[in-house]
């Protein structure tokens, strides 16, 4: 057992002015030193080819957003904390058809004045085919269908690990190489996910940017929301603060990457949560090693 000592800093996430920093040093390094671009989002991976990521990653929170997308503390002084091991795959079926997928393991934990509740086991499962529609000078556009598969885990119980609901959803994605004016990419995407059970659908949305700084190193930032149907109409709840039946989130995601020969990359990156309703507000730190072949 622990004291339930709160660490110490105020909680609040970063102002969306790191965005603009982030991006726009990025920017200037890579025009002043670089000469590859870089890809990612909405292209498939070549038939044969194939990408993984494997990720370790620690979200924090002592606040929450309310109804009304105020931000407050979790009550009782509550503290969640969240460790995750996720690994994430692509494969080219064809080259313009690509099989994705992640599984996680996850272990939670939140303490307040009352008790320390802890959760860990196999998260949900993510498998989703992207096909890709068209390329040319102007970008690449696809699709994507996603599904979320619920693995088995216990949802009575006081900190449950997911909703335990399948859920499915559709993607338009579109890419756009910067190169030449700069050695990176830019992409947007828009999809609706329908949930089973009484969480209700959600609209989510992202936005991304990622560059060369140099030869060896790149940056990528993204803003990736979710806008629940139903979000501020009621405050269910359940045991994990994290998992509403129906909330809105915006997070921005910074990755710093490096190059380990010409296979392998190193990752690291830091994602706080920028609004939101009915959901913590927290931020993410994470550490990731991914290979091509």
């Amino acid at each position: 057992m622990t004291d339930g000592q709160e660490e110490g800093g105020d909680g609040k996430p970063r102002t969306p002015w790191a965005m603009w920093i982030w991006l726009i040093l990025g920017a200037l390094l890579a025009a002043l030193v670089s000469t590859r671009p870089a890809r990612a989002g909405a292209w498939t991976q070549a038939k044969g080819g194939l990408y993984n990521r494997l990720a370790g990653s620690f979200y924090g929170s002592t606040e929450e957003y309310g109804t009304e997308g105020d931000r407050g503390n979790i009550p009782f002084h509550g503290e969640y904390g969240e460790l995750n091991l996720t690994d994430y795959a692509e494969y080219g079926l064809s080259n313009r058809l690509t099989v994705l997928g992640s599984v996680v393991l996850k272990k939670v934990q939140l303490e307040n004045d009352i008790r320390i509740t802890r959760s860990k086991g196999l998260g949900d499962i993510d498998a989703a085919l992207r096909f890709k529609l068209a390329e040319g000078s102007a970008g690449v556009a696809s699709v994507q269908a996603l599904v979320k598969i619920p693995t088995g885990y216990e949802i009575d119980v006081p900190l449950p690990l997911g909703n335990g609901e399948f859920e499915y959803d559709a993607h338009l994605l579109y890419g756009r190489s910067l190169w030449p004016l700069l050695p990176g990419y830019c992409g947007v995407e828009i999809g609706y996910r329908w949930r089973a059970g009484a969480p209700e659908d959600e609209i989510r949305y992202l936005a991304e940017i990622g560059t060369d700084v140099g030869k060896h190193l790149y940056v990528r930032s993204k803003l990736d929301g979710v806008k629940g149907t139903k979000s501020g109409a009621a405050v269910d709840l359940n045991g994990n603060p994290t998992i509403r039946n129906a909330y809105d989130l915006g997070t921005l995601d910074l990755t710093l990457g490096g190059r380990l020969g010409s296979h392998w990359f190193l990752e690291a990156g830091y994602a706080p949560s920028l609004y939101g309703k009915t959901t913590t507000a927290g931020s993410k730190w994470s550490l990731a090693l991914a290979c091509t072949l």
